[in-house]
């Protein structure tokens, strides 16, 4: 695949506040526990649920249910194909902020 800065290209998808913040903490953390990323966004359970889903049927992350002492457990990962859709969109991000950067 190419790296990111040859594929900086805008991500409609992503680009909204809460998902492009669940991207990030994923890129950053990996695997992650659906609580851990509710309570680090400061957001509803059907908020986040929502922006899941959404960045779940573009391909970008993949749930994952399961059980861990006895109680359900959610955790959350970025797919590969998210992973590079997040690099090239911070690649775009920067390339749109870099140019205010330069202006005196």
């Amino acid at each position: 695949m190419p790296d990111a800065e040859q594929a900086a290209q805008f991500n409609e998808t992503i680009h909204g506040a809460v998902r492009l913040r669940v991207c990030a903490m994923l890129h950053q953390l990996g695997t992650t526990e659906f609580r851990l990323l509710r309570d680090s966004l400061e957001v509803s359970d059907p908020t986040l649920s929502k922006h899941l889903r959404i960045l779940e049927a573009a391909g970008y992350v993949d749930i994952i249910k399961g059980i861990v002492d006895s109680r359900p457990r959610t955790r959350v990962q970025l797919t590969e194909s998210g992973r590079w859709a997040f690099q090239g969109h911070v690649a775009f991000l920067r390339t749109i902020t870099g140019a205010i950067n330069a202006e005196p």
